[in-house]
């Protein structure tokens, strides 16, 4: 309901600046109150420990980087990033794709991302390549039997870097990256209605600069 007041209170006080109404409409339509969301987001700090936790030098620490770093970059939903596959990443031109079979909306969309993303993206990929040379995998993010690293798998492994950051305050989990991910971008001069089409028409934000 909030999010279609929000739409209507636009359109009020467009409508009032541009003088075809009177009156500020706009401030007579209150927000229903809600109860506070208690999700969080994490502090900058808080994220580079997070990315300080995964051991690289193992495959399944490189992979848990890849996968937070990819989270932070882009606020993708968790398993839009579990389904990605090799095809889906454009590393020269900076993006990934996400096919409609895996989007929440069933819609494709293509989703910027940060040069150093691009870059720990394509080397975990062709770290499967080297990892599990028998199987040919097609998905990015992998078990260490070569299988789709699942939800609950990459949950608990979230969860397990948090606890070795000393992350509290805050919950560690997959959704959590998302709010991180939306709060920055709103603290970066963002729009509450631009966010809600992201990432299809903004850059990246936490690794984002085309010159880093």
């Amino acid at each position: 309901m909030n999010i279609r007041i929000r739409t209507l209170k636009c359109l009020l006080r467009f409508l009032h600046d541009e003088g075809y109404l009177k009156a500020d409409l706009a401030s007579r339509v209150k927000l229903q109150k809600v109860k506070e969301d208690t999700i969080g987001a994490f502090e900058k700090e808080q994220v580079l420990q997070l990315l300080a936790a995964p051991n690289q030098r193992t495959y399944l620490g490189f992979r848990d980087y890849a996968l937070l770093t990819l989270l932070f970059d882009t606020g993708l939903r968790i398993n839009e990033a579990l389904n990605m596959t090799v095809g889906d990443l454009n590393g020269a031109n900076r993006t990934i794709t996400v096919r409609a079979d895996i989007a929440k909306n069933g819609m494709s969309r293509s989703v910027p991302i940060g040069n150093r993303t691009a870059e720990i993206l394509t080397a975990l990929a062709q770290e499967n390549q080297k990892e599990f040379t028998r199987r040919s995998p097609s998905n990015l993010f992998l078990s260490n039997s070569a299988n789709p690293l699942t939800y609950n798998q990459a949950y608990e492994r979230i969860r397990l870097h948090g606890a070795r950051a000393g992350i509290t305050g805050v919950r560690v989990s997959p959704h959590t990256f998302r709010h991180t991910f939306a709060k920055l971008y709103l603290m970066n001069g963002g729009d509450l209605f631009s966010l809600q089409k992201i990432p299809a028409t903004t850059t990246s934000v936490w690794f984002g600069s085309t010159s880093s």
